[in-house]
């Protein structure tokens, strides 16, 4: 299999998800996680692994964390590691995200906390990445929570992938978006398959929308 989107009960932007990847060049079929627990098989084999945006399990026991145990046990760890060493890429949007960092993927001294606002957070932000940007975002507990010095580290090592600019949930150093110490494991919290064609994007700007140009140079990773 080429490429999959990995969707658990509570996941609700597989489809967005799967088209935007097939605009960027990275066409996606959708997999239900209990599907990838009975066949690893299909993830091991995959080039690119996307988790999308949602609820998944209702997010018991804390945000993506449910999802993150799956995605870190003793059928998908071994399969995504694997599949990540042969040069494939594993990418979390949102609530995928959540369930990225809950499994370990980034490394310990991070966790996501309810968004220093109070409140769900759905519009159009500004982050920043090799240039500025706009992307939607939709969370309630979107907050990166880690020390100083984890945000020193983490910018040192060059992993900080994408930053708010102007802060929409308090996430420590204005992170928005992350990659493991391969560069082959990316989590970020915007949605980009939410900003794929013009007509999503707010003012209908020219150019190439940023959610394409982010998903593209995702892809552009992938061996």
């Amino acid at each position: 299999m080429n490429a999959l989107v990995l969707r658990a009960p509570g996941t609700n932007c597989e489809e967005e998800t799967s088209w935007a990847l097939g605009l960027a060049g990275m066409p996606a079929e959708i997999v239900p996680l209990a599907r990838a627990l009975a066949d690893p098989g299909l993830v091991a084999s995959a080039r690119f692994v996307a988790i999308p945006g949602g609820f998944s399990f209702r997010d018991e026991g804390g945000p993506g964390r449910r999802f993150g145990e799956a995605l870190s046990g003793p059928r998908l760890g071994p399969a995504l590691r694997a599949m990540v060493r042969r040069g494939g890429m594993l990418l979390g949007i949102c609530n995928g995200f959540q369930a990225l960092v809950a499994a370990g993927w980034f490394g310990d001294g991070l966790r996501f906390a309810p968004n220093g606002s109070g409140r769900f957070e759905c519009r159009w932000v500004r982050v920043r990445s090799d240039a500025p940007a706009l992307l939607p975002i939709a969370h309630g507990e979107g907050r990166l929570v880690a020390s100083p010095d984890t945000v020193a580290r983490l910018e040192r090592e060059g992993r900080v992938i994408l930053r708010y600019v102007d802060n929409p949930d308090g996430s420590a150093g204005d992170i928005a978006g992350l990659s493991d110490s391969t560069g082959r494991v990316i989590g970020i919290m915007p949605h980009p398959e939410r900003a794929v064609t013009l007509d999503q994007v707010p003012g209908r700007a020219g150019g190439e929308p940023a959610g394409l140009r982010l998903l593209r140079a995702i892809i552009s990773g992938t061996t």
